[in-house]
């Protein structure tokens, strides 16, 4: 078994919800190999482990690994551990950072990462202003890369914008690497292993469920320095990533909508709460990336670019470079701050989202991006009355 395979059994034996017990027992054993040979008496002794999780993390070997091994060659896949040099530094830092990425295509990339997300039903207005700012900001930041989902619409529209400007592109998917959901944007994906990659968490044959679309909003936000909200409605799942932006201390941007169009009543209501900046040109969206106040505006605004038949062709690769970290592994989420007032308000029982949100003086869109980190690093748990409370 190699390194990376080792982290591949780890990963699968604790799955999606043993992420914290995983961390417990690195933290203890110093290495997946040592973790995997530990016994669950061990495991459970010595990282406090109740006996399920311990039993799958003693018996990691097992046919779905073998098989899993063999998809991972099969599709060209390369497994990332987080103490990989190539594993993203941004992402490497947060509390829920995954143990493991699945990567196809050309990795790492360098340069400043702009996530960019939104709705998957984009007005004319939202799809020709996502196009003109990404290729106004390739002339600004020609090593820019840009992150999104490969969703339908807006990230579909990013990822594609971004190859015809010559940027890298990340696409963070929902599902397996086994397959490209949608999967219209199958041609798309293909452009994105060449100039970037397709990244996932998730074992290579598993499904696009409503469940793991959250799940890599993080990793969205997570790689990212600047996260631009193009178009997105009220209820649209882009305001979890918007949450997740703020939890991380990244730059949250928005496109200012048209008033009398539901499409981007979310993304108004960011700025209209302070929670986001507003984008007017290319030059709003580098001076984030470099931690610079907005820049006055001067050669008027960006104008959506008329669509034509032709495309241009995508650029070359950006130059892959990656410095090794030796930092330790982060074994929980911090208590301070927003995430701490929530597990506060949780020491009084379970409660609704809305609530949480209103004890730790939050909007909802930070709550939820907060609540998903602290799940998914073992804080808390959902329950079946789509509540929160403590384990």
């Amino acid at each position: 078994m190699t390194p990376a395979e080792g982290w591949l059994a780890l990963t699968l034996a604790a799955g999606p919800s043993g992420l914290r017990g995983a961390r417990a027992a690195l933290a203890q054993f110093g290495s997946p190999e040592a973790v995997l040979g530990a016994g669950a008496q061990a495991l459970e002794s010595r990282c406090g482990l109740k006996p399920e999780p311990a039993r799958r993390l003693a018996g990691a070997d097992t046919p779905a690994f073998r098989i899993e091994c063999r998809l991972v060659a099969e599709h060209g896949v390369r497994l990332v551990p987080w103490d990989d040099p190539a594993y993203p530094a941004p992402l490497r830092d947060l509390p829920s950072a995954p143990l493991l990425l699945y990567v196809q295509g050309a990795w790492p990339v360098d340069g400043a990462a702009l996530a960019v997300v939104g709705t998957r039903l984009p007005t004319p207005y939202g799809e020709g202003m996502t196009r003109a700012l990404i290729a106004a900001a390739a002339r600004l930041e020609p090593r820019l890369t840009v992150v999104s989902g490969l969703a339908r619409g807006i990230d579909g529209i990013a990822h594609a914008a971004a190859l015809d400007a010559g940027l890298n592109t990340l696409a963070v998917l929902g599902n397996g690497l086994g397959r490209v959901y949608p999967p219209e944007h199958e041609a798309l994906a293909a452009r994105v292993r060449q100039h970037g990659a397709l990244v996932s968490e998730l074992p290579m044959t598993a499904a696009p469920l409503p469940q793991h679309f959250p799940m890599r909003n993080r990793i969205i936000a997570g790689l990212a320095k600047a996260v631009l909200i193009a178009e997105a409605g009220e209820q649209s799942g882009s305001l979890i990533t918007a949450g997740l932006a703020q939890a991380y201390g990244r730059a949250l941007l928005a496109l200012p909508a048209n008033a009398d169009r539901r499409e981007g009543l979310g993304t108004n209501r960011l700025l209209q709460s302070g929670q986001a900046r507003l984008v007017l040109e290319p030059g709003d969206i580098v001076a984030a990336l470099n931690g610079r106040p907005p820049e006055p505006l001067a050669r008027g605004p960006v104008r959506p670019a008329r669509k034509s038949r032709t495309k241009k062709s995508p650029g070359p690769p950006a130059a892959a470079a990656a410095a090794r970290s030796d930092a330790p592994l982060p074994a929980a989420p911090l208590r301070a701050g927003p995430a701490g007032r929530i597990l506060d308000a949780l020491r009084g029982g379970p409660q609704h989202p809305d609530e949480l949100a209103q004890a730790a003086a939050l909007s909802i869109e930070q709550a939820l991006g907060l609540l998903l980190e602290l799940e998914l690093s073992g804080e808390i748990v959902q329950t079946s009355e789509h509540t929160f409370a403590l384990p």
